[in-house]
């Protein structure tokens, strides 16, 4: 799994993993890991763009202006993502990105972003984590050429949605 894990999270480490049964056909893999890679640092702003496991459906599918045949999309896995991303202590989140939903022709996509601060207590700053929950739904399907241009506009917003950067203040670390 540290491999898999490397090659969506360059310069991840697994904490934990686990592998549940869910309803029947789905299954629940929870991974814990920790990336100081995950975002870039200018100054007192670090810059996360939360860039695993997209759809993309807009780059895939729907590059060309007009269709003259049409278009079979692949199906794929539908997806529930829930990331949980614990911020540095003293970290204030000046820019979350948008939030959204797009349904069309049998497709869903819908991205939720959340700020959960939990209060510092005697001894230590409060704790601050990005929460981001992410559904892709995309049956195997065909694209009329008079649906296409409707269907490419929808779609198209998917990309920019989930692609959205974060943008988050930590505090001056001293010396430097």
């Amino acid at each position: 799994e540290q491999r898999w894990l490397s090659q969506q999270f360059p310069g991840a480490v697994l904490d934990e993993f686990s592998l549940q049964e869910a309803p029947p056909g789905r299954r629940l893999v929870r991974y814990t890991l920790t990336n100081p890679r995950m975002a870039a640092r200018t100054g007192c702003i670090l810059w996360l763009r939360p860039g695993f496991f997209l759809s993309q459906p807009g780059r895939r599918y729907f590059t060309e202006s007009q269709r003259r045949t049409p278009l079979q999309l692949g199906y794929d896995v539908p997806l529930l993502l829930e990331a949980e991303i614990e911020l540095p202590a003293g970290a204030r989140v000046i820019e979350m990105g948008a939030s959204g939903s797009v349904t069309t022709g049998g497709a869903h996509f819908s991205e939720e972003r959340q700020v959960q601060i939990e209060a510092a207590g005697a001894e230590s700053p409060g704790t601050v984590r990005v929460l981001l929950r992410r559904r892709w739904q995309l049956p195997l399907s065909r694209v009329l050429p008079v649906d296409y241009d409707q269907m490419a506009s929808n779609l198209r917003q998917v990309d920019p949605l989930e692609q959205g950067e974060i943008r988050v203040e930590v505090p001056s670390v001293p010396g430097k």
